[in-house]
């Protein structure tokens, strides 16, 4: 089996509200979901999707990939880290190679995660939210983790650090009162604080017994995470704003992360996560993958170490189960499970996207 080609589809759509996280301190607006995808199509017939945060100079890759047995996919994932524009274009490393997956899976007639292993085939889930908006209450926000516990979320993800760490800490109390003490609460800073910021916060939020505080600083702060882990007895989660293996592991043998979160999206796709998955597993820490919940509930099935899978729902992507072909929904137990059609799940329904194609 052989490449043939390999180009690209991109997508865009307004999200249902505008919103802003604690990156720029809350003046970063986000107004579509974006959906880049990969094809690798082959000489018989078969053609993987993948899908990465950007997919940029595709050309070199397609110089580097074009001929070459897609199911070798270790071997390729080499070729292009050697490449000397990979560590400037490592998401489309990361997009292609989870297109490569996608493909062997399908040859292999078998869902992704258990072509990884299959160590289970559902996982706990957070849904992802809490983000600031124009206008948006404390009570509005209150009433959005309300609705995710009524899609049977068991745990519930807001952000910080768009705020003063007291203003934030005030939100944070107001969602711990709605939620109650059972449902698992994070909260994500987005790499917006400083270390001072950072220590304030987790004091006045102590009592509220948060699941994890997630990149709380810059993403290789290394000094300023092994002083907050000393500080706080809440778990700290980071990795996904790293790129490729080398900062990743950096991270992690600080000592100071409870959580690994690469992004197969960004940081250097499947082959990248479940390296980092095994690594930590023999460091004896948890990961909890980033992103797009199509591919890694996969991954999060396929890690013995995985703990807890990221979910988006209708209120923040009005399109989270239209737009697939096979789509991850929230089981009753707050669980999700991967598809167990062939591949990594990202075959799209074209009648729904193609009004939002642009490229």
């Amino acid at each position: 089996m052989k490449i043939t080609n390999i180009y690209t589809e991109t997508y865009r759509w307004p999200k249902p509200q505008v919103v802003t996280s604690g990156r720029g301190r809350g003046t970063q607006l986000y107004q579509y979901n974006n959906l880049c995808l990969v094809y690798v199509e082959t000489d018989e017939g078969y053609t993987g999707i993948g899908s990465g945060m950007r997919v940029e100079q595709l050309e070199l890759f397609k110089g580097l990939l074009i001929g070459q047995d897609p199911l070798c996919i270790e071997q390729l994932y080499q070729k292009m880290l050697e490449g000397m524009h990979t560590k400037r274009y490592v998401t489309t490393t990361s997009a292609i190679d989870i297109a490569l997956w996608d493909l062997k899976a399908k040859v292999a007639n078998m869902p992704l995660y258990k072509l990884l292993g299959g160590v289970r085939n559902k996982l706990p889930c957070y849904v992802a939210g809490g983000y600031y908006a124009p206008g948006k209450t404390i009570l509005d926000l209150q009433h959005e983790m309300e609705s995710y516990m009524k899609e049977n979320a068991k745990a519930v993800k807001m952000k910080v650090g768009g705020m003063t760490p007291y203003e934030d800490a005030q939100r944070v109390h107001a969602v711990r009162d709605v939620i109650g003490p059972e449902t698992k609460l994070l909260v994500d800073c987005n790499c917006a604080w400083k270390i001072n910021e950072a220590l304030e916060f987790v004091d006045l939020v102590e009592k509220d017994r948060l699941y994890w505080f997630e990149e709380p600083l810059a993403p290789k702060d290394f000094d300023g995470f092994k002083t907050l882990a000393a500080h706080t007895n809440i778990p700290l989660a980071a990795g996904e704003s790293l790129q490729l293996l080398d900062d990743e592991v950096a991270l992690i043998d600080t000592g100071a992360i409870a959580f690994s979160q690469p992004d197969a999206g960004g940081c250097g796709g499947v082959s990248l996560v479940m390296k980092l998955g095994h690594y930590c597993e023999a460091k004896h820490i948890n990961v909890a993958p980033h992103g797009s919940q199509q591919v890694h509930i996969h991954l999060n099935c396929a890690l013995n170490n995985a703990v807890i899978t990221e979910f988006y729902s209708t209120t923040f992507n009005h399109l989270a189960y239209t737009a697939y072909k096979y789509p991850v929904q929230i089981n009753e137990d707050g669980t999700v499970s991967p598809s167990e059609a062939p591949g990594a799940n990202f075959d799209i329904n074209r009648e729904v996207l193609e009004q939002y194609r642009i490229g």
